[in-house]
């Protein structure tokens, strides 16, 4: 879900699809990281890992160029013509994320994502980039009350996207 919708807004602010999946995935892979940082699942790196991830974050930086989007500042490297976000060392390929929202949305891909992109397009693209993750979290599933872990599959309601997309067209009149 997070995946495509920082393609829907990285789209609306002007990034191509292949652009905008590639720092969908990254940025998704960075919530990620924190979620499992904050219950637990992943420890602290110890000094070491973290002064080595420091120097490969500098070596990244001086690869890269910083690119913003949904809000957060991502590092991205030109390939082809466009640019792909970094994660670790390597650049994201788009492909992979195509793949993963089929199977992941199955038949209801083309839909939410037009629900999406109404509701991004309703919106001027420098305010959505401020407001993008609190307009996610109003409308991604919730899960069911003991589900255990994230990620869990839910009901993305586009009636409600819908809505919020009205809400946000009126707004901006």
């Amino acid at each position: 879900m997070l995946t495509l919708w920082v393609a829907v807004v990285a789209m609306r602010q002007g990034f191509s699809r292949a652009e905008g999946l590639s720092f969908g995935k990254a940025v998704a892979a960075l919530f990620a990281q924190a979620k499992g940082r904050s219950v637990g699942v992943y420890d602290e790196p110890d000094p070491e890992q973290q002064e080595a991830r420091a120097s490969r974050r500098q070596r990244v930086r001086a690869s890269s160029e910083a690119v913003r989007v949904f809000g957060r500042t991502l590092r991205a490297r030109r390939e082809g013509g466009e640019l792909r976000a970094v994660l670790g060392k390597a650049t994201v390929d788009p492909q992979p994320v195509e793949g993963y929202l089929r199977r992941a949305f199955g038949e209801h891909l083309q839909r939410a994502t037009q629900a999406m992109q109404q509701l991004a397009g309703a919106m001027d693209p420098e305010q959505l980039g401020r407001e993008a993750y609190n307009l996610y979290t109003a409308f991604r599933p919730q899960v069911a009350p003991g589900a255990q872990g994230w990620g869990q599959k839910g009901g993305l309601d586009l009636v409600a996207i819908g809505a919020m997309a009205e809400r946000a067209r009126n707004t901006e009149e």
